[in-house]
């Protein structure tokens, strides 16, 4: 039967020769296919760096640089933030602003009480705001304010004694505001720790938002304030007892600051 008959010579050389060819070409085929998929990767690799890629528009910061494939992030905390003005507002009606400080300069603008101003510098008893439309003037530092009372017509003796302790940490005149410390908060709070904890506190915005009356002559003041740490917001909320003593003379018994 032709199943069971062996392949002459000839036949034989033919089908070894087919099988090579046949092993070659399969070989061939295959080492194809994985050229192609490489260089289809590679296409795929260079696009996706191309479409990720910002160009040459934005620097590089520094220390930002690493080894391929690596991500070093930037230390931030060396990084000086930008700086931020402080909120002030105008004490008095019709405060003449001027281009230089001088009351022999002629005024440019007047301004109304309670007009909300940022604080840039001061020079001897000058201080330069700049406007809401962003005009920079120089006005007499004994209209400005940084602190904003509750009651606006007619801040309490309580209230005005918080005020004017504001207005001294806020000139960075810190013994004229230990100043209005009692002596037995004195006591407990020494200068050097007052200051230590005040002088890192940048207010940006100082508001009076509460005066609770505990007893006759003494109140309780709360204090809203929005401090600048690193460039960023931070609240604190400052509660303090402010009492009468003698005739005129009030003072601040106690008092806490704390961070929101």
């Amino acid at each position: 039967m032709i199943g069971r008959e062996k392949p002459d010579g000839e036949t034989m050389s033919k089908l070894q020769e087919w099988a090579e060819d046949s092993r070659f070409g399969s070989s061939v085929i295959w080492a194809a296919g994985v050229v192609g998929a490489i260089c289809i990767l590679a296409l795929v690799l260079a696009a996706f760096r191309i479409a990720n890629d910002p160009g040459d528009t934005v620097p590089p910061l520094a220390g930002t640089t690493g080894e391929p494939g690596f991500t070093v992030t930037p230390d931030t905390t060396r990084l000086s933030p930008q700086r931020r003005l402080r909120t002030a507002w105008i004490l008095e009606e019709g405060v003449k602003a001027r281009s230089e400080p001088g009351l022999n300069l002629p005024a440019v603008e007047t301004l109304t009480r309670w007009t909300e101003v940022r604080w840039v510098e001061e020079d001897s008893n000058w201080d330069k705001v700049r406007l809401e439309n962003g005009k920079e003037l120089w006005i007499e530092s004994r209209f400005l304010t940084f602190t904003k009372p509750a009651n606006l017509d007619n801040p309490t003796p309580a209230e005005q004694e918080v005020i004017d302790f504001y207005q001294a940490v806020a000139r960075k005149d810190y013994n004229r505001a230990y100043g209005y410390l009692a002596g037995p908060w004195k006591e407990q709070l020494s200068f050097d720790r007052f200051v230590d904890g005040y002088s890192h506190v940048i207010s940006l915005r100082t508001e009076i938002a509460n005066v609770v009356e505990l007893a006759a002559e003494r109140y309780q003041v709360d204090v809203a304030m929005v401090a600048d740490e690193q460039g960023l917001d931070a609240d604190y909320l400052g509660s303090y007892v402010v009492e009468k003593v003698g005739e005129e003379k009030w003072e601040m018994q106690s008092g806490v600051l704390r961070r929101q």
